[in-house]
């Protein structure tokens, strides 16, 4: 039975997280879509798989398969929108506040409501700009390095103390990582690593023994199940060849925040600190919480050193190839925890001869701040489409493009099929309720020398009129109603690699254009097939 009583001091905390993950994420219902390109793209990937099609196999995107999963899931309870996405989210948030609420109660913090006190995971994930519009794997990752604190928070980082089930979470969280997006599991690597070396200076090979064990057979676990799954649909070459070799060698002599990559190692080195600096900067006032926490940590005689190893590990690994604002993201865990403390070791922050009066006030002030919190530091909120409404909420976005194209596809075909040669998925699939037919549906970002067999295979699906549409994004211009379908098609062309350029004019002519009021100044234009 029910204890009612234990379960009413989270009501009010968990309809905070409701009302949250509702307004911050682009999946939310109340908004028309998720408008960002890599949420769309992954449950493109997640709607594929449901119909069978084999993500590094059959089809092709740059992220690890343990993500196709999960979006296959939130297609499998929507599939022609994002409900299902809003739906994990909210588990996820909800796994986050456990996680919180144990370190909180493990800890004993004492100078307010742990229930209160356990909303800063939740905070952490929802409430900055590098959550940006939801989805990215740095959100589903969040909780894997939020349980490896935990853990260290718990037991004091004596890692003779902590338990053999507890390291075989621990691996097994590694492997969410590593399978979701390898670069988020600095932490662990750098964890594993270092109580590696600490092991082996002491001569402890029993303990060594024992993380060595416990830990790998919970990589293993899940390991296993997607080389299992890879093997039986016979796709692991395609696994291999996408997920690790193209990721890890594609991506080179690229631009990111005015810094071309290197590969020379004292280039490489700079380059990364450059990339970290960047990336600390632009959450400067997170950083100053997390190092506040340290010090006072410090002055409290709590052990950090294994809790500032994997923060560097975390940010050496998100740094390697870019700074993307939404990588941030996975060292939000750190910021979280450092508030748990900061609270901790504050003074009593509510007397406890406070009135009623007084505690409902203090709460309602601090529900206010985290309902408020994302409205200051999130830009991308106020360029939703509410449900019921035609523009955003700045009044600037309509996103009108991919349902004006999908009306235009579905006048012709029953189930139209397209390719977006020039620009990541931006919602055009799933606004047509379309499945790719291509192994290549849209184009990654990625030039001909670097990724050679993506646009041999787009040229070979122009040249065999393999769907009946074609999306072309053009940038850097605002639609110029005038324009004829002629000079529409000459601009468009021009956006396009040059290696596409004869089969696409060849064999498309130019049906439709709609101006990108989310993008500006950018167009989208319509091509369809020739008979």
């Amino acid at each position: 039975m029910l204890n009612l009583k234990r379960i009413k001091p989270f009501v009010i905390p968990l309809i905070l997280c409701l009302i949250l993950v509702t307004v911050v994420s682009g999946a939310s219902p109340i908004y028309k879509t998720n408008q960002w390109v890599d949420t769309n793209a992954m449950l493109t990937m997640g709607r594929s798989l449901l119909q069978g099609t084999i993500p590094m196999k059959d089809i092709v995107d740059q992220r690890g398969p343990i993500i196709y999963f999960i979006y296959a899931v939130a297609a499998l309870i929507k599939s022609n929108s994002f409900l299902g996405l809003y739906v994990i989210e909210l588990i996820n948030v909800i796994i986050i506040y456990a996680l919180t609420f144990k370190l909180v109660k493990a800890v004993n913090v004492e100078t307010m409501s742990p229930h209160w006190v356990s909303l800063v995971g939740p905070v952490a994930l929802l409430t900055t700009s590098a959550f940006s519009q939801g989805g990215s794997p740095e959100e589903f990752g969040f909780a894997s390095v939020l349980y490896l604190l935990v853990v260290l928070a718990v037991s004091r980082e004596n890692i003779t103390q902590i338990r053999p089930g507890t390291y075989y979470m621990l691996g097994l969280n590694m492997s969410l990582l590593f399978w979701s997006k390898y670069t988020l599991a600095g932490s662990y690597v750098f964890f594993f690593v270092t109580i590696g070396i600490l092991l082996l200076w002491r001569l402890d090979f029993k303990q060594l023994f024992k993380v060595v064990v416990f830990s790998l057979l919970g990589f293993l676990t899940i390991t296993v199940m997607v080389l299992s799954f890879y093997i039986a649909v016979h796709g692991l070459s395609g696994l291999i060849d996408y997920y690790f070799v193209q990721n890890i060698t594609g991506y080179t002599t690229l631009v990111h925040n005015g810094l071309v990559e290197q590969t020379n190692i004292i280039s490489k080195t700079i380059f990364i600190t450059s990339q970290i600096a960047k990336m600390l900067w632009s959450h400067w006032i997170i950083l100053l919480i997390i190092l506040t926490s340290w010090f006072i940590s410090i002055r409290n005689s709590r052990p950090i050193i294994l809790e500032t190893i994997t923060f560097i590990g975390s940010l050496l690994f998100i740094t390697i190839g870019a700074t993307i604002i939404y990588y941030a993201l996975i060292i939000m865990p750190y910021f979280a925890v450092a508030l748990v403390f900061l609270i901790k070791y504050l003074p009593y922050i509510v007397d406890k001869n406070i009135t009623q009066q007084g505690v409902f006030t203090f709460k309602f002030l601090t529900a206010f701040c985290i309902l408020l919190m994302p409205f200051i530091n999130n830009g991308n909120i106020i360029n939703y489409v509410v449900r019921g409404t035609t523009t955003s909420i700045n009044g600037e976005n309509k996103w009108e493009a991919q349902r004006k194209f999908a009306k235009r596809m579905h006048e012709e075909y029953d189930k139209p099929t397209m390719l977006q040669v020039n620009a990541l998925d931006s919602g055009f699939y799933l606004a047509a309720d379309s499945i790719p037919t291509t192994k290549y549906f849209h184009r990654l970002n990625m030039k001909y020398d670097q990724f050679p067999k993506m646009y041999d295979d787009f040229k070979e699906s122009l040249a065999t009129k393999k769907t009946d549409f074609v999306v072309v994004r053009v940038k850097n211009n605002n639609l110029n109603g005038s324009d004829s379908n002629t000079i529409l098609k000459r601009k468009a062309l021009k956006q396009v690699d040059e290696h596409l350029r004869r089969d696409l004019s060849q064999n498309y002519k130019v049906v439709d254009k709609e101006q990108d009021t989310y993008n500006v100044p950018m167009y989208y234009v319509l091509f369809e097939k020739v008979d």
